[in-house]
């Protein structure tokens, strides 16, 4: 489908770039389709559409970037799945794509092949997407999260298995900073420096020390020195302050990166780096980037993307292409973006499965 939008529909094992423009400041990719901000606060899409995922007003598909709209306060942006969510600088969250589950939030199911305001709020700080869900954090009561979409797995935390099509406000407490949906399960921050995990857990990605699958949030040990977490498909990264990076969940492509095919059901160290300032958790693989500008991939690498110009699974982290070049990194699925020091935009993995 192009997804790596480098015009082809190629795979790459190193990081090719993306068209010429040095103004990118985020990238979010779901392995079929990829979207970023541009300084401007323009969004661009790629890669599959045959949901519509790319809100262009179109089913085709896109092997270079491509305008959403002509709006330019876009803040944020998540493409998990074959959907894609965004907020924009006055705090509505619009979404666009497949929507057989309701995880466009609009009270239906029918899908959108342009972006669809979410309600009428006007109060969104964050916003996740997983495979067939999504969540947000609202300033109302404090920062609550609200969530919406598919929940065979209890992944909306709602303390039931009900598919919704709207938002519906998970619990009553208060403080969430940010929240990252998986595939089947969901992750939160809060600001007391907790994060809490619920939905799926079979492969110990909630981090609980069990394998019980849980309904409604619940923390991840009693650590409280957190900053960030992000959800793949069976597994979970996190960052603390010390900055030292943890996955746990799912290690059966070494997705854990401690070395080992082992599953873990508690938050295990990568290494002994103290640099790590981002980690994003994929679907087989992981990636995270550190403060000297290095960019670290391991796990699944059939389809190059680890980007160590091989296919060869690593189980441990390894750097991409060129050292000391990297401002950030997210990876989905079989590839990984990554933003460079100079705003520009490079991607390795797979380019043409859908």
């Amino acid at each position: 489908y192009g997804q790596l939008g480098d015009g082809s529909t190629v795979n790459r094992v190193t990081p090719v770039q993306v068209g010429t423009e040095s103004d990118w400041t985020v990238v979010e990719t779901s392995g079929f389709h990829s979207c970023g901000l541009r300084g401007t606060g323009s969004l661009w899409c790629w890669g599959g559409n045959n949901f519509g995922q790319l809100g262009d007003g179109t089913t085709i598909a896109r092997n270079t970037p491509v305008q959403v709209g002509v709006e330019t306060d876009w803040v944020q942006v998540s493409s998990v799945g074959n959907h894609t969510c965004a907020r924009r600088s006055n705090l509505t969250v619009w979404c666009w794509g497949s929507n057989g589950n309701g995880q466009l939030g609009i009270g239906n199911t029918t899908q959108q092949n342009s972006p669809m305001q979410v309600g009428t709020e006007t109060d969104w700080l964050d916003i996740g997407g997983g495979l067939r869900h999504t969540c947000g954090v609202r300033a109302l009561g404090f920062s609550r999260i609200w969530c919406w979409g598919t929940n065979a797995n209890s992944e909306l935390g709602d303390g039931t298995t009900t598919q919704r099509t709207t938002p519906v406000q998970i619990g009553t407490e208060n403080g969430w900073l940010s929240i990252s949906p998986g595939n089947f399960h969901t992750c939160a921050h809060q600001v007391d420096g907790t994060i809490s995990c619920w939905g799926n857990n079979a492969f110990g990605q909630l981090g609980d020390g069990t394998l019980t699958n849980r309904g409604t949030p619940n923390q991840v040990g009693t650590d409280t020195d957190w900053t960030e977490v992000d959800s793949g498909s069976n597994h979970t990264c996190a960052r603390r302050t010390d900055n030292t990076a943890w996955c746990w969940g799912l290690n059966f492509f070494g997705e854990v990166g401690d070395g080992t095919g082992v599953d873990r059901n508690v938050p295990t160290k990568l290494n002994n780096a103290t640099n790590w300032s981002g980690i994003s958790a994929a679907d087989l693989h992981s990636c995270g980037f550190r403060a000297d500008g290095t960019a670290w991939c391991w796990g699944d690498n059939s389809k190059g993307s680890v980007g160590d110009g091989s296919e060869v699974q690593r189980n441990a982290p390894l750097v991409v292409g060129q050292p000391a070049k990297w401002s950030t990194a997210t990876a989905c699925f079989r590839n990984t973006c990554v933003v460079g020091l100079d705003a520009s935009l490079w991607c390795t993995g797979s380019n043409a499965e859908g």
